[in-house]
């Protein structure tokens, strides 16, 4: 047995607590080793060349270092240190060497065209798929570039892998570096006054932790957003929020050292250089061509519609907030560090509930127990939580590990990683760390894991959830289900692999839904101290604030898209420009598309881009659109759930699994939607949904 065995076996789970960043170096470095060979093998093979003794064997041992990278940016973005980054930077070149020569290999490109033809292949629809794919990887690789122009797209890919991890790094480490620090001297009840009692006990621990008096206000999530929103006190807010907003930046509270803005034009620089040189107009040209959307201007316009549509209300929800901000709180100007404070107070006054008190009703493992219900209602399988798990398994005492089986069969295995702390990235998201496979010598089982910042447990070890964290966690879990429900036999097209990215939010985007149903939310709630679930009136009130102020989040989200598509297709003189130029250019396409879409203008030090890491360190770059994209997508899929019986829904949940989750990205997004809708899709379920349509 190897001795990776432990973080690479294709049976048991992997290990873990136990890999280390030694093991991690020494199995990148022999892996790519083996690769290589394997290549040489292939490529000197005289016999004729089949599925089985070419694509396969490569395909599986490319999958065993792409699970042991993956494995070490999981565990750096997890459980950051200074050994993980390290082992990060140190190889990030090299790995991105390997998989840029490996597509930029003419002969192996010459032989994957030969396989489409082969029998092998070609009487298989599912390894077709993968052929297609793999030669079109080529094309984006540079295979078709020649020698010298090969050398400079290896040299791009260097740089924006290593520019991608340092643009991340410095959002973490400005966001432990920016707090706010009140002694006990500083009129704490005034100070922190509204503010809900978990976000007070937590900041009293994190300034014991720092062996502080006092309480300590941190960028993290559970304590952001909740001071944003409930703090009283107005310059408190105006502080977080300008902490938050200057994070990463040159004028960030702890100065510039970790400030992002040359990294940014560095990597918006490089990516034009790469499509130029592969024949694309931009960096969108060449990133749309693996997905769904045809073009950029397809893109622009599909946002711009939605923009228009979606206008007429964003007014309205900015007019009524005005005119409650005057009247009631006497703010006779919203600024930024506001807006979640007054329409938290108009939320409150028009609908009678606060999001702190609907917090009351979702203790964490009552809503984990009713989203595998629905998940068992919806597409017949059963998540079973595997409680004496051995700690080697896990990278922090938080983890939890659930077995997931459909038909008595095992499916897969889901750890969940919930709670905020200071050595994990911002945000939420899903990680594949082991794809399904089934070959004629041995199979694979899929493992997915959830990544979320929700507020710690208490001192009693209760957590409790916000409506909108319960949003994410069934997002998420959407996420999962896509990868660990795939049917799909080739590692290269099952579960989310392969899958357009403009496709990929589907299934997440519609598990979100089923947390708007009476009959769902309350199998998820039960009061902390009565023990009872949601009540019908206070489901009415949540229902209808669902869409508050809906206008002017579909504009945020518009905006976002916008600049992501724009930077990546507006800019291409860039690639000579000093990085202070590029800079500018930047903030200047963003001030334009706020110019044209946005009502709420942010101050002058607002440094947003330079913490989007989505696009500049995440797999967005030129698809940020992908979320109201693919909302369009589950928005239609989910209007044919609405109303029906669990009897009706699980009908449907088996036709949803079988033409999309279990499809993984064996075909093209569109097949596998209109094989569950039979039809193309329909933008006006999304509107509905979203309460942008005028009834007067």
């Amino acid at each position: 047995m190897k001795k990776y065995d432990y973080i690479l076996n294709n049976v048991s789970l992997p290990q873990y607590n136990s890999f280390t960043p030694s093991d991690a170096e020494e199995f990148v470095e022999n892996l790519i080793i083996e690769c290589n060979n394997i290549v040489s093998q292939i490529i000197n093979f005289e016999n004729n060349k089949s599925w089985e003794n070419s694509f396969e064997p490569l395909s599986m041992k490319c999958e065993k270092l792409s699970r042991v990278w993956s494995t070490v940016h999981h565990l750096s973005g997890v459980i950051d240190s200074p050994e993980w980054r390290k082992i990060i930077n140190d190889k990030t070149a090299t790995v991105t060497e390997f998989w840029t020569e490996l597509s930029q290999n003419s002969e192996l490109a010459k032989i994957t065209e030969e396989l489409a033809k082969d029998d092998s292949v070609n009487q298989y629809s599912n390894r077709m798929k993968v052929i297609e794919n793999a030669l079109r990887d080529f094309k984006l690789g540079g295979a078709t570039l020649d020698a010298k122009e090969k050398k400079i797209f290896v040299g791009y890919e260097k740089k924006l892998a290593i520019l991608s991890q340092k643009f991340s790094e410095n959002i973490l480490d400005s966001t432990k570096a920016s707090f706010i620090h009140l002694n006990d001297d500083d009129n704490l009840t005034n100070r922190l006054s509204g503010l809900p009692e978990y976000v007070r006990n937590q900041a009293k621990k994190t300034a014991e932790k720092q062996k502080l008096g006092g309480v300590v206000l941190t960028l993290l999530a559970p304590c952001l957003y909740p001071t944003l929103r409930y703090s009283n006190d107005r310059s408190l807010r105006f502080s977080l929020y300008s902490l938050h907003s200057r994070k990463a930046s040159e004028i960030a509270e702890e100065g510039s050292q970790f400030d992002n803005g040359s990294v940014m034009a560095e990597i918006i620089k490089n990516k034009y250089k790469k499509a130029k040189l592969l024949g694309f107009k931009s960096p969108a040209e060449m990133s749309l061509a693996s997905k769904m959307a045809d073009s950029p201007e397809q893109v622009i316009k599909f946002l711009s519609d939605l923009a228009k549509a979606a206008r007429p209300f964003a007014v309205k929800d900015l007019e009524n907030l005005k005119k409650f901000a005057s009247a009631k709180l006497d703010i006779n100007k919203i600024e930024p560090w506001d807006f979640e404070f007054v329409s938290e107070k108009l939320r409150k006054q028009e609908f009678n509930y606060s999001d702190d008190e609907l917090r009351e009703y979702f203790p964490i493992k009552k809503v984990l127990q009713g989203l595998f219900d629905i998940t068992k209602k919806l597409f017949k399988c059963k998540i079973d939580n595997l409680n004496n798990r051995d700690n080697k398994i896990v990278w922090h005492e938080d983890v939890l590990l659930f077995e997931i089986s459909k038909n008595n069969a095992l499916v897969g295995h889901l750890f969940m990683d919930l709670f905020a702390r200071e050595t994990k990235r911002s945000g939420a998201w899903m990680d594949d760390s082991r794809g399904r496979y089934v070959t004629e010598n041995k199979s694979q089982n899929p493992i997915a894991l959830i990544n979320c910042n929700f507020s710690p447990p208490d001192d009693s070890g209760n957590c409790f959830l916000t409506h909108d964290e319960v949003l994410t966690l069934f997002h998420e879990f959407g996420h999962s289900l896509h990868h660990l429900m795939t049917k799909i036999d080739e590692i290269d097209i099952s579960g989310i692999n392969g899958v357009e990215w403009d496709a990929v939010e589907l299934p997440s985007q519609f598990m979100e839904n089923f947390c708007w149903e009476y009959k769902n939310l309350k199998a998820l709630t039960s009061h902390r101290e009565s023990g009872l679930p949601i009540p019908h009136e206070l489901f009415e009130k949540v229902y209808k604030a669902k869409n508050f102020q809906s206008g002017l989040q579909m504009l945020r989200q518009i905006e976002f898209s916008l600049f992501d598509i724009r930077i990546h297709h507006e800019l291409p003189n860039i690639t000579n420009h000093t990085n202070e130029k590029i800079i500018s250019k930047i903030y200047m396409v963003l001030e334009k598309i706020r110019d044209e879409v946005s009502l709420i203008v942010p101050p002058s030090f607002q440094r947003f881009p330079q913490s989007f890491s989505h696009i500049f360190s995440g797999g967005y770059s030129a698809g940020y659109y992908s979320y109201k994209w693919a909302e369009v997508l589950s928005a239609d899929c989910y209007s044919v759930f609405e109303n029906k019986s669990d009897k009706e829904q699980a009908i449907l949940g088996q036709k949803f699994f079988e033409q999309i989750l279990s499809k993984g990205g064996s075909r093209p997004a569109i097949k596998s939607f209109m094989g569950f809708m039979n039809r193309k899709p329909s933008s006006d379920a999304l509107m509905k949904h979203s309460g942008l349509i005028n009834t007067n």
